[in-house]
């Protein structure tokens, strides 16, 4: 590098000497044929002056002639014509050297401008040879400097690999891990690296370096360090809540295998906090208030030791707002959490008692929002109960589509929603496997790049109907070809679609 840069350098220098002469010589070649140009024009001048002095001189030696030549001779009549050819050409020559005295004076203020011109462009030639210079010696100091930090890094590469190095790094001080190695692990383990799998990771990425570690925290203390990074990231939730007003408080619950789950999460104007992912009893809405009561009283324990007390009361009197689905326990849950606001707020907003009624009905009331989402979910619920409605009116109560079909199971669903289904099972990519028809109809609509637009019931909650509906309806005139006239109909599954 040192030498490259040397080379750079020596270059430039080169480089901007050979501009500051190629300049130099192109504004004194200009300078001196300026120069000689205007001693031409000088010249010039001086010899029409001259001759029209001549001519004047001459003038005045034949009106002296003329007037001494007192009797009429006989050449006086000539005289008199040479006189008046005299004028005349004396005449038409002042004129001609009064134009060319004329234009050479042009010239003359012409070339008074060039030389001012060029000598104004060699003033500015020398300034922007300094400015390079000045450019020169910044690009310099900056590659010295890239130099400098260049060995600085050689060095602590050379250190790394060196050899008289030690081989093995001691991970820690007095009995304890280093804070370089505790911050490592909690790094790994906030990037989804399993608490069993830290320590070999660890030792892979050193063994780049030719590098061992004395010694790594176990799957015991790395399980201690996730308390400890709890109860930092509820000092740091602490710290961001307590700095804003009007918060938001989402909270939400889902059951699964028989387990239920609550979750609460707090947004600001410009971010968004969890508090807590809790197992829970039950899903009624008092157990909901107790496990968030749970969750702040863990906030508090964390923020006494720091010597801040009533943190997670101050927490819930900052929220303004609520966000859920609309769900009975989650409207029931909003008013409890409203009212054990209301309670606390008297022991957190100083000068509660001093507040008008109208005031602390005003700071105790809270905004309710619900999630659009789950409207859409119970129109898919109303929209099927509405089709099978619409049916029996229509059809009566004879029996048509699938269900007319031998040994098909009849359900109380519409048939609508029914033939979404089956045509779901039968090409949607995580349908029946056994009896549907995945592959190959996938790959009869890839002749026409035509994609297929389905989701698979599971996983998704019922508005599903909706989208695959869409998708059964665009595509309804290809299925029902690749059906009858392609794939057949090998099985009752694709019996009932094809009915």
């Amino acid at each position: 590098f040192s030498d490259g840069a040397e080379g750079e350098s020596t270059s430039s220098t080169v480089v901007t000497s050979k501009f500051e002469n190629d300049c130099l010589a192109d504004v004194t070649v200009e300078l001196h044929e300026t120069k000689d140009e205007l001693a031409y024009v000088e010249r010039r001048n001086e010899l029409l002056l001259a001759s029209n002095e001549l001519y004047r001189s001459k003038l005045r030696n034949i009106r002296k002639r003329f007037s001494r030549s007192k009797l009429p001779t006989a050449n006086a009549e000539q005289d008199r014509l040479e006189v008046e050819n005299l004028l005349l050409e004396l005449s038409t020559s002042a004129e001609r050297l009064e134009a060319e005295l004329h234009d050479c004076k042009r010239k003359l203020s012409n070339e008074h401008q060039r030389v001012y011109y060029h000598r104004t462009k060699s003033d500015e030639d020398r300034e922007s040879v300094r400015f390079l210079k000045a450019e020169l010696s910044r690009a310099k100091h900056e590659i010295s400097e890239c130099h400098a930090t260049n060995c600085s890094l050689e060095d602590e590469m050379h250190y790394v690999l060196d050899a008289s190095s030690p081989r093995v790094l001691e991970t820690k001080i007095a009995g304890q891990y280093t804070s370089d190695v505790r911050q490592c692990c909690l790094h790994l383990l906030s990037l989804n690296v399993g608490i069993r799998n830290v320590a070999p990771v660890i030792r892979a990425v050193l063994s780049l370096v030719g590098k061992e570690a004395a010694d790594l925290p176990s799957s015991g203390l790395l399980s201690q360090m996730f308390v400890e990074l709890k109860q930092v990231s509820s000092l740091h939730i602490a710290e961001e809540l307590l700095g804003t007003d009007y918060n938001t408080m989402h909270s939400d619950g889902t059951s699964k295998f028989g387990k239920s789950y609550g979750a609460y999460e707090v947004s600001t104007p410009t971010k968004v906090f969890t508090l807590g992912v809790v197992d829970m009893e039950c899903g009624t809405a008092d157990h909901t208030l107790q496990q968030f009561k749970q969750v702040m009283s863990d906030i508090d324990e964390v923020a006494a030791k720091q010597g801040r007390n009533d943190v997670g009361k101050k927490i819930v009197a900052k929220l303004k707002n609520t966000m859920s689905d609309r769900c009975g326990v989650q409207k029931k849950f909003n008013e409890l959490v409203e009212a054990y606001r209301s309670e606390l707020l008297p022991e957190i907003v100083a000068g509660w008692v001093n507040l008008s009624v109208q005031e602390q009905v005003s700071i105790s009331r809270m905004n309710n929002f619900f999630c659009g989402l789950h409207f859409i979910v119970g129109l898919a619920d109303h929209a099927a109960s509405v089709l099978k409605v619409w049916e029996g009116e229509h059809f009566g109560d004879g029996e048509y589509g699938a269900t007319d079909l031998p040994n098909v199971y009849k359900t109380e669903e519409s048939r609508v929603v029914r033939l979404i289904r089956t045509a779901t099972k039968c090409f949607e990519k995580h349908g029946d496997e056994g009896a549907g028809c995945v592959g190959s109809f996938h790959a009869f609509l890839s002749r026409t790049d035509t994609k297929l637009h389905m989701a698979d019931f599971r996983g998704n909650r019922n508005y599903v109907v909706f989208y695959n509906g869409a998708g059964l309806y665009s595509l309804h005139e290809s299925m029902l070809h690749f059906l009858k006239n392609v794939h057949g109909e090998t099985n009752q599954l694709l019996k009932a679609v094809r009915a």
